[in-house]
């Protein structure tokens, strides 16, 4: 029956499979944004390596006996077993490399570069006191601590949260219009999937808006020619929404750009429906 053969290319098919298992785990940790809080990326590694163990020891086995029976008695017992079993465990492992890179949540690219989301976010012309007592006193948002001001972009896909990036804020193109500042932020769009949310934090007030963005529609945004990019229209955040005046709201607008773009600010920067 020739299993010397067959145990053979059992051991090596699992040891193929375990060293494939192992770097594709690698590479869904960060396709799949798989937490490693408390070690459950580690945890998913090492079991995915167990599986490819498990797998390339039975997948490579059976394809031997199959192989070696369909080349008939006379073919040499060890090249038509090896080849057979390490060749399946390959293609397995290609197959399951090919379908996850389709299904991954990778970073947006246009010709290399990434793509950015460009913010603006509005203060109301008298801020009020609930953000924060120092906050409220320093006129200037400028020399606000880094704490007290962020710009987080969130991917949700359901109802869950799959992955989250701080925007930068510029603090030296902060700017007044008509007695109101204007704080341009950039974050890189990091997901290609879900819908996307952000949380604002101004001083000790949590606020945050849904832009009637999902990640495909901004990269889609992002392919326009730069000559047809253009702000969307200022709009309300969750905690604006309670005000009826919208100089007494805080505000955001936004544009999709390439990394490597400026950003257009100011009362010239055109303006364009947030649809």
């Amino acid at each position: 029956m020739n299993w010397g053969a067959t145990i053979g290319t059992g051991v090596l098919g699992a040891a193929i499979g375990g060293a494939g298992m192992l770097g594709l785990g690698l590479l869904w940790v960060r396709w799949y944004r798989v937490s490693s809080f408390e070690g459950k990326s580690g945890y998913f590694v090492v079991f995915l390596t167990l599986v490819g163990v498990v797998a390339g020891l039975v997948i490579s086995m059976i394809a031997a006996r199959l192989g070696h029976a369909s080349r008939g008695l006379d073919a040499n017992v060890w090249s038509s077993q090896l080849s057979v079993g390490v060749g399946a465990v390959a293609g397995a492992l290609l197959l399951a490399l090919a379908v996850s890179y389709l299904l991954a949540d990778r970073e947006p690219e246009l010709g290399g570069r990434g793509v950015v989301i460009a913010w603006e976010v509005r203060l109301p012309k008298r801020m009020p006191e609930a953000l924060d007592s120092k906050l409220h006193e320093q006129a200037d948002p400028r020399a606000w601590p880094s704490e007290q001001l962020r710009l987080q972009l969130v991917s949700v896909q359901g109802n869950n949260s799959v992955g989250s990036k701080e925007a930068s804020f510029d603090r030296q193109g902060f700017r007044q219009e008509e007695g109101q500042w204007v704080l341009p932020a950039r974050v890189d769009l990091f997901t290609s999937k879900g819908r996307l949310c952000v949380n604002l934090t101004l001083g000790s007030q949590s606020d945050g808006f849904w832009p009637p963005l999902t990640a495909a529609s901004a990269y889609a945004l992002a392919q326009a020619d730069s000559s047809s990019r253009r702000w969307s229209e200022w709009q309300r955040t969750n905690q604006g929404l309670k005000q009826s005046k919208a100089s007494d709201a805080i505000m955001f607008r936004y544009m999709l750009l390439c990394s490597d773009s400026a950003t257009a600010t100011g009362k010239t920067a055109p303006a364009a429906t947030s649809e």
